[in-house]
């Protein structure tokens, strides 16, 4: 494995290469239980969908400040998650869990100084333990269990000297509230150098067991069942058992592991930088062990790649070539390529069976067909945006660098809502039956929430990059009448003060009436 420096400033560069972190989705396929938007882009697969979601128009309906960071303090990518009523989200310090509907802070924990990443919670979670004289292990099925990473010190833009985390061999099993040491005869990190990911009860703010990572993380966890998938910068995989924290495999796949990992049915899909002598991977791997299913490079060398998405039997995912990549599931086959007309910000798509809709570093915003991948519509929102867009309902929710949240209907195209929410770079949004969280940095850095707003009003817009012929031409004669009233006007006003212009006979002789007058 690679060690590496890694800095992380909030510029487009960096947001690029970062925005695709991680993961947290609702739990409920290990429960039975929909918490609607329990990891990055909704679930463990990144689709990035909620069916059931408040309509435009929106009002801000709170706002609340976190330790997520200033424009030159911030580092990673704090997309909130939803679990019993509160929004969390991981700061750089500490993480807050606020009141979904109130704004209030419900709860923060300390958190090592690192790059933020979403958590991902579980509600029903159980963590084996004997109870009173009975030896037999009983899971708790009540608690709600909230994972994240912590650790790897200031990465952001005002960091200097940022110091490289030291790769360590793999962890043995820790106990609850302790930090596991590395195995015999590798080298214990610093305290602000290394990465732990760390299960906390939400209920009592306990620690439930802490694992040591390889290196730093910034796609955070992505819960797949009964397992906890983790990607690190020096580009392993790391897989841990979710109910005691005891490291189940890591493995080697790489330059880097910065994107939050997609699961689904057992397998991991993996984006995998490789720096700048080879191409960057796709690549599937078996839950149980580790193994490779296959591998699928993914453009030419040098290239970064973008977090994974799952959806129906297919993987995909964004290269920084203005690419966007459709994967055969089971075979790493290539289904379709599709072009954007920039890069983009390396989120994932948001995919249902029939769309996939992604947004560029330009602020173009497309839906393509999930089959074939034709470009069905886009919209030019022609200012910078790095975060993943999400469907909720009928319409894309996408945010921008400027601090303005749109609404785009899913079908048309059109963009039917629009408001700036304050100045500040939107990172993440979650959707929610009531209610779009936000999460930004900036002056206000922090979450906010939007609800629906019956007194307010749709608009219809179109893209500025579609041109009608026939409005066009009308617009055009609607503007050609008063210009030419005003030019009739003025030759009727200026005629009797200049008289009347005589230009001559074409052989260039005298007038007639010039003649006549002389003789």
């Amino acid at each position: 494995m690679r060690t590496r420096v890694l800095v992380r400033p909030v510029s487009a560069a960096f947001v690029a290469a970062v925005i695709v972190v991680l993961g947290a989705t609702a739990v409920g396929a290990a429960t039975g239980t929909d918490l609607g938007w329990s990891q990055y882009q909704a679930d463990a697969q990144h689709t990035g969908v909620a069916t059931s979601a408040p309509s435009a128009p929106f009002r801000i309906g709170w706002t609340t400040p976190t330790g997520i960071g200033d424009a030159s303090h911030f580092a990673g990518i704090p997309a909130p998650v939803v679990a019993d009523g509160d929004v969390i989200v991981v700061d750089r310090e500490d993480v807050s869990a606020v009141s979904l509907t109130s704004g209030t802070v419900a709860w923060t924990l300390p958190r090592e100084l690192g790059p933020s990443a979403p958590a991902a919670v579980v509600s029903g979670s159980g963590r084996r333990s004997a109870i009173g004289s009975n030896p037999t292990p009983v899971v708790n099925t009540r608690r709600t269990t909230v994972l994240f990473t912590e650790g790897g010190g200031d990465r952001s833009s005002s960091a200097s000297g940022t110091p490289t985390p030291p790769a360590t061999s793999a962890p043995t099993s820790s106990a609850s509230g302790s930090t596991s040491g590395s195995t015999s005869g590798s080298t214990s990190a610093p305290a602000a150098l290394h990465s732990t990911l760390v299960a906390v009860d939400t209920g009592t703010r306990n620690v439930l067991w802490r694992r040591a990572l390889p290196d730093v993380s910034i796609g955070g966890p992505t819960l797949d069942g009964s397992t906890v998938l983790v990607g690190t910068d020096d580009g392993s995989v790391t897989a841990v058992a979710m109910d005691s924290g005891d490291q189940e495999w890591t493995v080697d796949l790489g330059e880097s592991v910065n994107t939050p990992i997609a699961a689904s049915g057992g397998t991991a899909y993996v984006s995998v930088s490789q720096g700048a002598r080879l191409p960057p991977e796709v690549v599937a791997l078996r839950e149980t062990d580790g193994s490779q299913l296959w591998s699928s490079t993914a453009a030419g060398a040098g290239l970064t790649i973008g977090a994974p998405a799952f959806s129906d039997g297919a993987v995909y995912v964004t290269v920084n070539d203005g690419s966007l990549r459709a994967l055969d599931a089971a075979s790493g086959r290539p289904r379709w390529t599709a072009k954007l007309n920039i890069a983009s910000g390396g989120g994932a798509p948001a995919v249902t069976n029939d769309s996939v809709v992604v947004a560029d570093v330009r602020g173009q915003v497309y839906r393509f067909a999930a089959t074939t991948g034709e470009r069905l519509w886009d919209f030019a929102m022609n200012t910078p945006v790095y975060a993943a867009p999400v469907i909720a309902g009928s319409a894309v929710v996408v945010g921008d660098s400027d601090g303005e949240i749109s609404a785009i209907d899913l079908e048309s195209g059109r963009r039917i809502w629009r408001q700036n929410v304050g100045q500040g770079l939107v990172l993440g949004l979650a959707v929610t039956p009531d209610t779009v969280v936000a999460s930004r940095t900036g002056p206000a850095a922090g979450l906010l929430a939007l609800v629906h707003d019956p007194a307010g009003a749709l608009i219809d817009e179109q893209s500025p990059t579609i041109v009608e012929p026939v409005d066009l031409g009308a617009a055009w004669a609607l503007a050609a009448i008063p210009l030419i009233a005003i030019l009739i006007l003025a030759g009727r006003f200026l005629e009797p003060r200049l008289g009347r212009v005589s230009f001559g006979s074409d052989a260039g002789g005298p007038d007639p009436e010039d003649e006549d007058d002389l003789g």
